[in-house]
């Protein structure tokens, strides 16, 4: 029998009228490995969560200068009955140009700048009580807002009162020069009249780890206060004499606010703290006592009735702050010894800490 050829496979594979065929693709076959529903849904679970943050960045960005109503000076009775009022402000924290924290709002020269304004363009302020819980801050910061409240009163005509707090020193006493009475709670830490500017060198040990600086210059004393060399003497002449010329213009600015001779004033001018009844004794304050006798001291000034109305200003928060957990909650009633904000910060600014760092003039007590 003659052996007959195997019939030509087919590929075709179109199925016969009214039959149903089911392909299978072998192992490992074209259409190759799906994907494990577990990556899909960590892949779009990571997708969402850094879109959300890129637009919680933006909003953040965009809110924590204050919109829709952030940043606004909220008005709260504390006391009183009648339409005339006594506005409490407070001061509270270092003295700075800007804010150490992102979402962290305005710094204390910024607040204090909005509450003056919020008093000035309100008819009824009669009379104004500044909260000082400061050590002070830098010579510039404390002095534009000796400045600020030195303009307040020309341009509103009311009377001011300084109400130092737990710490009222340096910079603080520089503010409240301004005022046209000042009162200290018993426990006051005040005085620290003087300026200070601190810096290090590291040349030693940058040497002991084998980095060595180089500085080009123009200029023969261009890289003056420079941490990578010890300063010479003809650098700390010119560093005592900038500090000496602020220090006297602090003296002079506490002397003529609280009418005192400067000598008295530069006696006591040697940095060193003091409590309220020694400040007192020699004139800084006019009276140790209670925020309610800073409030009586007001009225008496402006010539009003008890019944006056007592008003202290809270910022509303921005979104930012919100979301980086700096509160801002109102201060201690009238016969409290607040007014701080409370506040906890998770978030630092790197170019404020960067400022910190250059050589500037503080009017600060430290404590160290």
């Amino acid at each position: 029998m003659e052996e007959q050829d195997d019939p030509p496979v087919s590929h075709d594979r179109t199925p016969a009228p009214g039959r149903r065929v089911v392909y299978r693709e072998p192992p490992g076959g074209g259409g190759g490995r799906r994907a494990s529903p577990w990556l899909i849904a960590l892949v779009a679970l990571l997708v969402v969560g850094v879109g959300g943050f890129l637009l919680l960045g933006v909003a953040v960005a965009a809110l924590a200068g204050g919109g829709g109503g952030a940043g606004a000076v909220r008005e709260e009775v504390m006391s009183g009955t009648a339409p005339e009022k006594i506005a409490v402000v407070d001061l509270t924290g270092v003295i700075a140009e800007q804010s150490l924290f992102f979402g962290g709002g305005p710094d204390a020269l910024d607040r204090m700048r909005r509450q003056l304004r919020h008093a000035g363009q309100d008819g009824d302020v009669k009379a104004l009580i500044v909260r000082i819980d400061s050590p002070g801050g830098t010579m510039t910061a404390s002095d534009i807002m000796y400045h600020e409240l030195q303009e307040f009163k020309k341009r509103a005509g009311v009377k001011v009162v300084a109400c130092m707090m737990g710490t009222c020193a340096s910079g603080g006493v520089y503010v409240a020069a301004a005022a046209d009475k000042v009162l200290a709670h018993p426990t006051t830490i005040t005085g620290s009249l003087g300026v200070i500017m601190s810096g290090f060198h590291d040349d030693g040990l940058l040497e002991k780890i084998g980095v060595k600086n180089e500085t080009y210059k123009a200029g023969r004393l261009k890289d003056m206060g420079s941490m990578f060399r010890p300063p010479t003497d003809e650098e700390r002449r010119r560093f005592e004499a900038l500090l000496a010329a602020n220090h006297d213009r602090f003296i002079k600015v506490v002397a003529a606010g609280r009418n005192l001779p400067e000598e008295i004033v530069r006696a006591h001018a040697d940095g060193s703290i003091c409590s309220a009844e020694e400040a007192r004794e020699w004139g800084l304050v006019d009276q140790v006592g209670y925020f309610a006798d800073a409030v009586a001291m007001a009225r008496s000034l402006a010539s009003l009735g008890p019944e006056a109305r007592v008003v202290e200003y809270h910022r509303q928060p921005s979104l930012g702050e919100m979301l980086f957990a700096r509160s801002a909650a109102a201060g201690a009633g009238a016969g409290g010894d607040g007014g701080a904000p409370l506040s906890l910060t998770v978030a630092l600014n790197p170019q404020a800490l960067l400022a910190a760092a250059w050589p500037r003039l503080y009017a600060q007590w430290s404590g160290n």
